[in-house]
């Protein structure tokens, strides 16, 4: 179902998957990706393996690619390589591969900075000409997207990696990243939420073989005091001067159910030079802790399903693939839920068995109070 290339010194080999020698076979390969992290593959090679002299750790390139689609659902390099010699006398390599948003790590952003307001598209656009600047050609990227939202407050760093700037500017827009590839190119890609409702339902029966949901009530608060930082005298100041004087943030429905109890958080990247400009200040603050406000967990619901992807075997079915979305159906549970796949690892020698983490489902504060 899957083939398995490797690229070493401009030579291109077929280590798996190889309709012509049978040696090109590895053993326990395992595709690991899951939401905003580098996707990692492992696999076991032994001597007898056409490409087994041409695995070297961070030179060695490989890629996997699904017959079925002739999409490469694994780009990446060699990070680590065991050696294994077993008691009975059996040679191979244990191989760990990693996906190329690693080449991020590679490259030290020695200063750089944002202000809030700014596209992200734009800080992206001014972080990757950085980082291209000192990344060889092979290992470049193109940005794109982030059209459409502003960096929520002022960034700086200063010799960070520029994977770990990416992940915080991402952060702050609550959004996603990964690389795509089209035309040859290679880009890095991000979107406030990837992938797609799929058709195909995961149901009792049909492709679902074990499943299990929690729910239990978390971190309620009624009471919500933001805090910025005064730089002059390192205090903190509040969000009255923005809000009719008063300092916290409330949700008068849960106030009522729950009585009150309250919470605070520093925001360390609002500031303001001194108390003069804190009306301005209280409004970026407000306006940051409003969001983060309304998307506090009241209730978590979580989900681990063991589920069949019979598109293998049934054209009918779509697959189940990272950041899709898939309803949920177990009516002798009383169970019918959107979930949306936010981890998925693949064996090769089992592809029809994937192991898939399903993101949680998360009730805002207004929906616990809907609950009463």
């Amino acid at each position: 179902m899957h083939r398995v290339t490797v690229s070493y010194n401009g030579n291109d080999t077929i280590i798996h998957g190889s309709k012509i020698d049978p040696n090109a076979f590895t053993k326990g390969g395992e595709l690991k990706e899951f939401v905003n992290t580098i996707p990692t593959f492992s696999f076991s090679i032994y001597p007898n393996n056409p490409g087994y002299n041409s695995i070297e750790d961070m030179l060695s390139n490989v890629s996997v690619t699904d017959f079925d689609s002739t999409d490469n659902i694994f780009v990446g390099r060699v990070y680590s390589v065991a050696d294994v010699m077993t008691k009975d006398g059996i040679i191979y390599k244990v191989v760990t591969c990693e996906g190329e948003l690693a080449y991020l790590r590679d490259v030290i952003i020695q200063s750089y900075s944002v202000y809030a307001g700014t596209l992200l598209s734009s800080a992206l656009t001014s972080l990757f000409n950085a980082y291209n600047a000192k990344a060889p050609s092979s290992k470049q990227m193109t940005p794109s997207g982030g059209n459409t939202t502003g960096i929520t407050a002022d960034y700086s760093a200063s010799y960070k990696s520029a994977f770990d700037i990416l992940k915080d500017l991402c952060d702050l827009c609550e959004w996603e990243y990964r690389v795509s590839y089209s035309n040859d190119m290679r880009y890095l890609e991000v979107s406030e939420s990837f992938g797609s409702k799929s058709d195909t339902d995961i149901a009792l029966s049909d492709n679902l073989r074990a499943l299990q949901r929690e729910v239990k009530a978390n971190d309620i608060v009624t009471r919500f005091y933001p805090l910025g930082i005064v730089k002059d005298t390192g205090g903190y100041f509040t969000i009255a001067p923005a809000n009719s004087g008063v300092s916290y943030l409330t949700n008068p429905g849960l106030a009522s159910k729950y009585g009150t109890i309250e919470a605070a958080k520093v925001y360390d990247d609002i500031t303001i030079d001194s108390m003069s400009s804190v009306s301005s200040g209280a409004k970026k603050l407000k306006a940051k802790a409003q969001k983060d406000y309304s998307n506090m967990v009241g209730a978590l619901t979580s989900f681990k399903l063991n589920a069949l992807d019979l598109s293998l075997i049934n054209g009918n079915y779509s697959s189940l693939k990272l950041y899709n979305t898939h309803r949920v159906v177990t009516k002798l549970q009383g169970i019918d839920e959107e979930v949306r796949i936010t981890g998925r690892t693949l064996k090769l020698d089992d592809p029809q068995n994937p192991t898939l983490t399903f993101g949680i489902k998360q009730a805002t504060l207004t929906a616990m109070v809907a609950r009463r």
